[in-house]
């Protein structure tokens, strides 16, 4: 399977794809700007949109916060953007010295 993870593919107008991993790191990630024709009918789009006339023969593809503090054995760039200002809070919940847990932002401020 071919991989794009974290790129920016180029392909050309009326393209079908059927299988890949384009996934991005950051949530609605645009892909294929200024591609028209192009039909989806598998592969890995976690964190992609797409152009508006593409059609899609599969399931909507996911759209995921990869923060590196959450993930810190991923392979995550290092890019400001996208971990900094994270939504994410990274207050940690203690019991006696250990940590138990983390107080979200997301779920705490809604």
């Amino acid at each position: 399977m071919t991989s794009y993870h974290n790129k920016q593919p180029i392909i050309k107008d009326n393209t079908t794809i059927n299988s890949g991993n384009f996934s991005q790191v950051k949530p609605n990630t645009p892909i294929f700007v200024g591609v028209t024709g192009l039909i989806i009918n598998g592969g890995n789009f976690t964190n992609c949109s797409f152009p508006p006339d593409t059609i899609l023969n599969c399931k909507l593809p996911l759209q995921i916060d990869f923060c590196k503090h959450l993930h810190p054995d991923m392979d995550i760039p290092d890019e400001g953007e996208i971990n900094e200002p994270c939504r994410h809070s990274t207050d940690e919940i203690e019991d006696d010295g250990v940590i138990i847990g983390y107080i979200r932002g997301d779920i705490v401020n809604g």
